[in-house]
């Protein structure tokens, strides 16, 4: 009972001497999600649109040049969608609502004007919809999978002690869908998602 009372506060005690900074960051993002083993869909079955993201993080001190990156954002992903469901004539968006819980190792450059930043992301996702003439279906059968990961990397520069600009790419892992189609094939897709944004930092950088 001593010995993990000592190990708790030998912790305690690192987690106090390492330094942690906090913040939010939010800007726009890229969306496209691409189809694998589909050859009854056209190749521009999705195409890019834009979104934005939003949400806060927590980043602890490995070392001086060293970080751990970690927290929850909001992301909503837009495509758009030609020739959906095998009808030429129509054309949709799909919105996908997502919450991404990143894992980062940050290593810090020229005084950590300049980041780097690489790790594993997952992604749970709140709803699916399209929006053909404002008319909103639900896309959770063909999204069937609510929680997804991939890796993330991206670079980040400190413009001043609380402000950082942020660039970031996620490239997420095979995913199983299930478009209303029949076919002996099982088409898969992978979500990719290029972000720009802005943060504010506390406390801030030395």
């Amino acid at each position: 009972m001593r010995f993990c009372t000592l190990i708790i506060m030998f912790l305690a005690s690192l987690a106090a001497e390492a330094q942690t900074h906090w913040g939010i960051r939010g800007g726009a993002n890229l969306n496209s999600i691409h189809l694998e083993y589909a050859p009854f869909l056209p190749n521009r079955y999705f195409e890019n649109n834009y979104a934005f993201h939003l949400g806060g993080f927590v980043e602890t001190n490995i070392n001086k040049k060293g970080a751990l990156h970690t927290g929850f954002q909001f992301i909503q992903m837009r495509v758009n969608s030609r020739n959906f469901n095998n009808n030429p004539a129509t054309s949709t968006r799909i919105n996908l609502n997502l919450i991404e819980a990143p894992v980062l190792l940050v290593m810090g450059l020229s005084n950590r004007l300049l980041s780097i930043e690489i790790g594993p992301s997952f992604l749970y996702r709140l709803s699916a919809s399209e929006n053909p003439n404002d008319l909103s279906k639900n896309l959770d059968q063909i999204f069937s999978n609510k929680l997804e990961a991939g890796m993330n990397g991206g670079i980040r520069f400190l413009a001043a002690n609380r402000i950082a600009i942020w660039s970031r790419y996620y490239h997420g892992f095979k995913q199983a869908s299930n478009f209303p189609i029949t076919s002996s094939y099982k088409p898969q897709h992978v979500k990719t998602n290029f972000q720009v944004g802005l943060g504010y930092i506390l406390p801030p950088y030395n």
